[in-house]
């Protein structure tokens, strides 16, 4: 059973001991839990995008270690999924953004839910268009996809790989970095230091892109050196200055020196954390590799029947 944004339970037991439990404050909704590989599709009119989504326990895409990677679906995969997608059109009769969550399990296409807006796919959307989102709504608003000549295809928009990587909040040195070695297509950075929740404080987005998956897992693997090196340097530095801290001020009261470790340790955890989220999204990235079925780039057309 699969407590969307609270929960995931895998059998009865726990689902009823859950909703006894002092957690449960509100109402839930409890969907069946599937198995299989997560997918999102943000949809514009008849262009499509696709990305396979990596989930954290809770079952949702965490803002602070997630990766979203383009394609990987073989063509028959994709006809089957363009098919649920245009029918959900035709019954909305919408004719403007959709977002759609899926599950491939035991090759088969499991909708678990839709929404009529931009997502937190959205700017890897833009990298793999080429495309600003500017330019996208513009297009979907001088066509109807129920022209008579759209209603039987729906278009794959992809015209290059990418790799949207989603981790704490990196610090400026780091970014810059990233930036003058062009790793990256494109760096988002989220902050609200003024949160009361850490989750809430922000996020950074790191987006790279290539003709072919190769070129990614090379950018993934540089990227990794300058986290590491980053941070591990980091660390190095704040000690010798403690070190350095801690002879100036041997005078100091026991206050003052508790005050020293716990900023210490404060800045050692945040740096932990860091490669920690990484190294995570590293192996979610080699995990989805493992049946990623590389297409051609740029775009190619994708037909189903009428329904």
């Amino acid at each position: 059973v699969l407590f969307r944004s609270a929960e995931v339970v895998k059998t009865f037991g726990e689902c009823k001991a859950y909703l006894n439990s002092k957690k449960n404050n509100q109402d839930k909704i409890i969907q069946e839990y599937t198995q299989g590989r997560h997918f999102g599709v943000e949809v514009y009119g008849n262009k499509s995008f696709i990305f396979e989504i990596s989930l954290n326990n809770y079952g949702i895409t965490s803002p602070k270690q997630s990766i979203k990677l383009s394609g990987g679906l073989t063509k028959k995969q994709e006809d089957a999924l363009y098919k649920i997608v245009r029918k959900v059109q035709e019954k909305l009769k919408s004719q403007g953004v959709l977002q759609f969550d899926f599950i491939l399990s035991e090759n088969k296409w499991f909708l678990i839910e839709i929404n009529p807006r931009l997502s937190g796919m959205t700017n890897a959307v833009l990298v793999s268009s080429e495309k600003s989102v500017f330019e996208l709504l513009w297009e979907l608003s001088k066509k109807s996809i129920y022209a008579k000549k759209n209603v039987s295809k729906i278009t794959e928009g992809r015209k290059k790989e990418v790799l949207s990587l989603k981790l704490p909040i990196l610090k400026a040195e780091i970014l810059k970095k990233i930036n003058d070695l062009k790793i990256a297509e494109k760096i988002y950075q989220i902050e609200n230091l003024e949160a009361k929740q850490e989750r809430e404080k922000g996020f950074s987005e790191i987006i790279l892109s290539g003709k072919h998956i190769k070129e990614i897992k090379d950018k993934m693997n540089l990227l990794e050196k300058i986290i590491k090196n980053s941070e591990s340097q980091e660390t190095t530095e704040t000690k010798e200055t403690t070190k350095i801290q801690e002879t100036a001020t041997n005078q100091e009261t026991a206050t003052n020196q508790e005050t020293t470790e716990t900023l210490r340790n404060s800045e050692n955890s945040a740096s932990a954390e860091t490669i920690k989220a990484f190294s995570s999204a590293k192996e979610q990235f080699e995990s989805m590799l493992k049946h990623h079925i590389q297409s051609d780039c740029p775009k190619k057309q994708f037909h189903t029947k009428s329904l």
